[in-house]
């Protein structure tokens, strides 16, 4: 029989934490390619990538009892709440990947209030619907990930 000190479960606690928090940006990233280039013939791949990002933090999720907060606060931390902090968070990601950026060339496109609005409705399903499935201790499969990103995105 195993017993584990409280030091040890912090420790393994925190480590999966940094776990979670780990592919934030990538998590964000991927989103923001997918609502933004909704029409481009790569996001079924961008897609694909994020069920991957989203089940392998499903699986770290059930390995240790946290409240729904914590997500936001791991997974989702590079996600904004606010209209303002969408508006930031897509100025951000077209610094990094608009206009020679350093994570590729991709089409420059006008921040206005239309598309703000658009990938924050969006970001809210988004967000609600992953805590929710994270948060409910159950490994979803990656067609359940699928399916819900297919609803949303």
């Amino acid at each position: 029989m195993i017993i584990l000190t409280i030091q040890e479960m912090t420790l393994r606690r925190l480590e999966y934490l940094e776990l979670l928090y780990r592919d934030s940006k990538q998590i964000r990233d991927l989103f923001l390619k997918c609502v933004l280039y909704s029409g481009c013939c790569t996001k079924t791949h961008w897609i694909c990538e994020l069920v991957t990002f989203l089940y392998s933090a499903n699986k770290v999720s059930c390995k240790v009892e946290l409240d729904e907060e914590y997500y936001e606060c791991t997974v989702f931390a590079k996600f904004g709440a606010s209209e303002d902090d969408c508006e930031i968070m897509i100025e951000n990601f077209c610094n990094d990947y608009c206009k020679h950026g350093d994570y590729g060339d991709y089409l420059e496109f006008k921040i206005d209030d239309a598309v703000i609005k658009h990938v924050h409705a969006k970001m809210v399903k988004f967000l609600e619907s992953s805590i929710a499935y994270l948060s409910d201790r159950k490994i979803h499969s990656m067609k359940d990930w699928k399916n819900l990103l297919d609803k949303i995105i």
